[in-house]
């Protein structure tokens, strides 16, 4: 079963919190789609936990 993590939140600390995201057998371009939708909506590539 395909899944995906994403992060969507950020706690006060800059913390990332993930949410879990899983599809029917052999659906993965499904999730592909749907994270490139949030990503554009959320982006979060410029986003680094406190440490890094």
């Amino acid at each position: 079963m395909p899944a995906i993590s994403l992060p969507l939140h950020w706690t006060s600390d800059g913390l990332p919190v993930g949410v879990m995201l899983a599809a029917r057998p052999a659906q993965e371009q499904l999730l592909v789609a749907v994270s490139a939708q949030l990503e554009a909506v959320a982006p979060w590539a410029h986003r680094r936990p406190p440490g890094w």
